[in-house]
């Protein structure tokens, strides 16, 4: 079965996350399923995280997601104190179990911020799309 027939089926969908977080030459896949899944672009472990809602905002018409992942998880302590010097990239793919071959990447931004409260950090990620259209300050030289 392919990835839409398996999405539309109602008994034959086993769906499953991936989250790929990359910074510079760091790269983090975590996946919120039971077991390890490998997907095209590697093999992803067992973490707790969790995910809101795609959600889009009425003020800059672009596209966030919010990832709850453990305080001491490595890619929330880079965001403790101040923000990473270098930006986070974060990918969300979904696929299904049993046909882990075929995966749709559902999200792509840039991490823009944390906030941390008691055990768990939400990492707040913004869409590619909000990222792109932001004006780019340019310089002058007289």
């Amino acid at each position: 079965m392919t990835y839409d027939e398996r999405e539309r089926s109602r008994y034959h969908g086993q769906p499953v996350e991936g989250f790929r977080f990359v910074q510079g030459g760091n790269l983090w896949l975590y996946t919120s399923a039971d077991r390890e899944i490998t997907l095209p672009i590697g093999t992803f472990t067992p973490q707790p995280i969790a995910r809101t809602p795609l959600g889009f905002s009425q003020e800059d018409t672009g596209e966030s997601m919010e990832f709850t992942v453990a305080r001491t998880d490595p890619v929330a302590a880079l965001f403790i104190g101040d923000a990473p010097s270098s930006p986070v990239w974060v990918t969300a793919y979904r696929a299904h179990r049993g046909d882990e071959g075929e995966a749709i990447a559902f999200f792509t931004g840039k991490v823009t911020r944390a906030r941390f409260a008691e055990s768990e950090a939400i990492l707040v990620g913004t869409g590619l799309n909000t990222v792109l259209s932001r004006s780019v300050p340019v310089l002058k030289m007289q």
